[in-house]
């Protein structure tokens, strides 16, 4: 029975996952059928069946009592807690009725909004076909997050308002300052947005010295750094004190280590550096202004995956995690790399064919050993 469960359930995700590929290869109004995909996956996470010892279990049980809470008791529990903005979501979420099969669809439906946004304005910017858009809807689903952010919740929601806001200032080119709401709030869901923050923030004043916008990119850093200073050096302890935590439990034994996670992530994040070794050692000179603006991204995702193997040696969970992020930012990655004047014809159909089958074979594994495995709606 408990086989029986997980393969209806993981046949259903698939088929509904090639549905959609080949629904938004076809049909017109894509934004349209993303949004009814988010749905979709909501629904999954409506009817998912949370392992005993998952995450979603213990939330669940504390869900009542973060409803029940008092403004005056919610104040106080924001002051010394590390993520205050979880307190609240909580306390919202708890007062619905069926609260705890409304948690993973919300959550599940405002994750994969903003990461289909992403995907939908990278397809947009690049002038993608409906087919490339659905094969990087592909490469995206393929990974299996769907169990991260029904199952662990905070961190996928956390780290996605992080990916947009970094979109929107690589790809859009946006100032950061248009983005300092979300960027406070993301480190206060989960403390993994609070390090990939820290990370992004000193690419983005290491890189604004080589660019034209040097003084405005440092007077922005310099702000951040001072509203950090002022208003959120506790919250960074916190996100530090976390980490540390983490490494601790790794010497102890104690820690949570799942090796085909572990294989799965690494696999990911050395797809990426082979898509982007192959875009920095092409010899096709012709790049369009949208492309050349775009090297920005290439150069970061150089920079957060090579650190994102480093982690790997100090501490699964962080690495790991991190690894979520690198995925979310795959998709601009990838519209650019399957933009026209990129690579040569021949080139490029190579590009395309190694994406499928690299997303395709990701898929079984992750069905078959990944966190996936254990999604289950009975």
């Amino acid at each position: 029975m408990y086989l029986t469960a997980r393969l209806i359930a993981l046949s259903i995700y698939c088929a509904v996952l090639v549905g959609f590929c080949i629904s938004l290869s076809k049909v017109r109004y894509t934004r349209f059928q993303l949004l009814l995909y988010a749905l979709v996956l909501a629904s999954m996470g409506y009817f998912y069946v949370p392992e005993s010892g998952s995450d979603l279990s213990r939330i669940v049980l504390m869900l009542p009592g973060y409803a029940r809470l008092s403004l005056p008791e919610i104040l106080l529990t924001i002051k010394h807690i590390g993520t205050p903005v979880a307190v609240l979501y909580y306390h919202y979420v708890g007062m619905l009725n069926n609260s705890a099969h409304w948690l993973p669809a919300i959550n599940a439906f405002i994750t994969f909004s903003i990461c289909f946004v992403i995907l939908y304005r990278s397809s947009k910017k690049y002038e993608l076909s409906n087919s490339l858009l659905a094969l990087i809807l592909f490469f995206f689903m393929s990974r299996g997050l769907l169990m991260m952010t029904i199952a662990n919740i905070r961190t996928m929601l956390a780290l996605s308002i992080l990916g947009y806001c970094i979109y929107q200032e690589i790809i859009e080119e946006k100032s950061l300052f248009r983005y300092i709401p979300l960027l406070i709030i993301a480190p206060l869901i989960h403390t993994a947005a609070m390090a990939n923050l820290i990370i992004y923030l000193l690419f983005y004043l290491v890189y604004g010295f080589k660019s034209r916008k040097m003084f405005s990119n440092l007077l922005q850093s310099v702000c951040f750094i001072i509203i950090g200073s002022i208003g959120g050096m506790f919250y960074i302890q916190s996100a530090f004190l976390k980490g540390g935590n983490y490494i601790a439990s790794r010497v102890e034994g104690t820690g949570f280590f799942y090796i085909w996670e572990l294989i799965f992530s690494v696999l990911v994040l050395l797809f990426t550096l082979g898509l982007i070794i192959t875009f920095l050692s092409s010899k096709k000179p012709s790049f369009v202004s949208k492309v050349a603006t775009s090297r920005k991204l290439v150069y970061f995702l150089l920079y957060l995956t090579s650190l994102n193997i480093l982690m790997f040696f100090f501490e699964f969970n962080i690495g790991y995690r991190t690894s979520w992020l690198v995925t979310i930012l795959d998709m601009p990655l990838l519209a650019m790399l399957l933009s026209k004047n990129v690579f040569a014809r021949r080139q490029f159909v190579l590009i395309k064919y190694a994406v499928f089958a690299f997303s395709s074979i990701l898929l079984v594994c992750v069905c078959a050993r990944g966190d996936l495995c254990s999604l289950k709606f009975f």
